[in-house]
């Protein structure tokens, strides 16, 4: 085993500590993944990128108005096999997370003892997008997943020049360009590691990495043609994202670049606890002194995505929104344990595996709390009783099935999670936003329109002159503890056109 800095370390524990570190991690996999996808339950209603994320996977496109398709192809999936779209929902996000921990730690392993390793993933119990907003399955959940899984494999590949791990290489770098278009700063990231380390530049002189960027294009390629036909419209949301948070001070921009950059360490406060924790309790004879040295691939996946992201923000003033660096922090324990090396003895040890299960347990309450005991439309809307009242405003107008549901993005994805027969969504009611929909199918089949108020009805009905009045629908919104609220929404029913005689 060698250290971050690739100088020998006496710190390695032996085969019967390996073992041990090895059934901690899978009883906390284990814990992690009932208590993550049990306690959303307590919810009404998965999150607005949740249900979103289903009503892309509906359409089977190679592309969505928003992001590329492969989030909402994986959680259809789940769908498909367990049959409740809650539980697909919230599985599918803590698979990812399960995903992303075992191939972190798998290349902690790498660097670090076994036992450094097994808290470099435990200690993202302390990351709130791997607890609190891993429940809200949406792209960046999905990134979670693949680009630690990516991130080895592309190590391996550097390491052994096997054919499968540049193919896996590859495989994975598509994918992550299919999950989320920022993914592309971690391939950056990933291409410095080769670039810039001279002992790797040799490598591409070898067929590995142009095998790799042939299976990487391979499948991102479909959805670079849909694109292609589709006017480029998911980029079209990217660039209004972008150009709505444009900073009209310059002096803002360095107050928004560190609000993204210190951001990520905000959410990890917890597990920097932790760490902060394991390292003092640790005696000092077992702590050794500062390491600058790091090896230059934990850089170049654990910190270098995030400086570049920085920089866009730096360069481009834009409004920063942390979210945006959701699936850069996973290497934070890695960076840590590096740059401060200590083997902690078997109580230590003990001591903290056992407050990282109390920080789970005191996340898990602090989500129980704000499901029950707080009134929101966007936990507390019951979507079941809306799909069943919005199917039956339709049954009393049209005997034809309901196939489509159109207009407020929010609403029609949730309706298109729970009603009947799973109808299509027609977002906006504007085949340019809903680029799937075939309009001459959308007349034959009619629509049932939903709207937030009545000047955005009335938006539709100019478009759609055959909409009659908008009808009225209260639906509840109930947390166990906060009480009861009603939503308002208005409706009406596109009919289906006659058929030409």
């Amino acid at each position: 085993m060698t250290a971050a800095g690739g100088e020998a370390t006496s710190l390695s524990p032996g085969d019967d500590e390996k073992k041990i570190a090895g059934r901690q991690f899978r009883i906390f996999l284990l814990v992690h993944f009932l208590v993550w996808t049990i306690v959303p339950l307590a919810r009404a209603i998965p999150h607005y990128d949740s249900t979103e994320a289903l009503a892309w996977g509906m359409t089977l496109e190679w592309g969505t108005n928003k992001h590329p398709p492969l989030s909402g192809w994986v959680v259809e999936g789940v769908f498909r096999l367990l049959g409740d779209p809650d539980l697909a929902i919230y599985a599918t996000g803590q698979i990812c997370v399960l995903i992303a921990l075992i191939f972190i730690r798998r290349l902690a392993r790498e660097f670090l003892p076994p036992v450094n390793s097994l808290f470099s993933a435990m200690f993202l119990e302390g990351c709130v997008y791997y607890t609190f907003y891993s429940t809200q399955y949406n792209v960046n959940v999905l990134s979670l997943a693949i680009l630690p899984v990516l991130a080895w494999c592309c190590f391996r590949a550097a390491a052994t020049d096997k054919w499968r791990h540049w193919l896996g290489t590859g495989v994975l770098a598509g994918l992550a360009l299919l999950a989320k278009y920022s993914n592309a700063l971690f391939l950056l990231s990933l291409a410095a590691y080769f670039l810039c380390v001279p002992a790797n530049r040799r490598l591409l002189r070898r067929p590995g990495p142009y095998a790799a960027a042939v299976a990487a294009l391979s499948l991102f390629l479909p959805h670079l043609l849909w694109l292609l036909h589709h006017d480029f419209q998911p980029l079209v949301y990217s660039q209004v994202q972008m150009e709505s948070g444009v900073i009209a001070r310059e002096g803002s921009r360095l107050v928004e670049t560190l609000d993204i950059f210190l951001g990520q360490w905000l959410n990890f406060l917890p597990g920097l606890g932790l760490f902060a924790y394991l390292h003092f309790a640790t005696p000092g004879e077992r702590r050794r002194r500062f390491q600058p040295r790091i090896h230059p691939f934990v850089i170049c996946a654990g910190f270098l995505p995030l400086v570049l992201l920085s920089g866009m923000v730096a360069v481009g003033g834009m409004h920063a929104r942390t979210m945006w660096a959701f699936a850069f922090v996973g290497y934070f324990p890695l960076l840590l344990f590096s740059l401060f090396p200590l083997s902690p003895p078997p109580r230590v040890r003990r001591r903290l595996v056992a407050l990282t299960y109390a920080a789970m347990a005191l996340t898990a309450l602090a989500y129980l709390i704000k499901v029950t005991c707080f009134t929101s439309v966007s936990a507390n809307f019951d979507g079941r009783a809306f799909a069943a009242a919005v199917a039956g405003e339709w049954r009393a107008a049209v005997v034809a099935p309901l196939r489509r549901v159109g207009g407020a993005v929010h609403l029609v994805h949730r309706a298109a999670a729970y009603a009947p027969g799973r109808p299509r969504p027609f977002f906006l009611m504007d085949p340019r936003v809903a680029v799937w929909e075939d309009m001459e199918a959308v007349r034959r089949d009619g629509v049932l329109v939903l709207a937030y108020s009545p000047d955005e009805y009335a938006r539709y009905r100019r478009n759609y002159p055959g909409l009659p009045e908008p009808r009225l629908l209260s639906v509840p919104m109930r947390s166990r503890f906060g009480g009861e609220r009603m939503f308002d929404l208005y409706l009406g029913v596109l009919p289906p056109e006659e058929p030409e005689k």
